[in-house]
């Protein structure tokens, strides 16, 4: 899988290493680590950042749209901060399952895309319990269906990278 180059005709040359980069992402135990590399900080951003506070009650939020709407028309035209927080919460969510979506794939080569959003909704809908039942933040329908969104959009991205990089129409399908 590694090899040195042998030709040794300068020191960058010699030390540069080879990598079979198909190969290696077949290799359980390195998609075991990049599932870590992927769950530890998750973990983190989504239960202890410091935006992330104990809250007196639960908060739950079951009507989509309803708490974005709500504070994107309560943002102060002026406060560019709250609206750089709006855009960012906004994007977080559609980015945060994007690397699951890869994970999943490169394991099971042949699952189907309703099975990945499938697995996506269910973390996604777990993450929010959690929240909920922790006091962590609220718990928004909002966050499910921008985590979803992100699931299907890492879905499409792979399909067109698989197609334009193999000339295959479809990932795995």
């Amino acid at each position: 899988m590694y090899r040195l180059f042998k030709n040794n005709s300068s020191y960058l040359q010699s030390i540069l290493i080879r990598v079979s980069w198909p190969d290696l992402f077949k290799n359980k135990c390195f998609q075991g680590l990049l599932f870590l590399a992927y769950a530890i900080p998750l973990s983190y951003i989504v239960f202890f950042a410091k935006r992330r506070r104990y809250l007196s009650e639960r908060y739950l939020n079951i009507i989509p749209l309803k708490n974005s709407v709500y504070y994107f028309i309560a943002i102060d035209s002026n406060s560019s901060k709250e609206l750089l927080n709006f855009y960012l919460n906004l994007l977080g969510n559609i980015f945060l399952l994007m690397p699951l979506v890869v994970i999943i794939k490169l394991h099971f080569k042949a699952i189907k895309y309703q099975n990945i959003i499938l697995i996506c909704t269910g973390v996604s809908l777990f993450i929010e319990l959690i929240q909920y039942a922790l006091k962590r933040g609220v718990a928004d329908i909002d966050d499910i269906i921008l985590n979803v969104l992100g699931s299907i959009i890492s879905l499409m991205i792979l399909q067109l990278v698989k197609h334009l990089i193999i000339g295959k129409s479809s990932v795995g399908q």
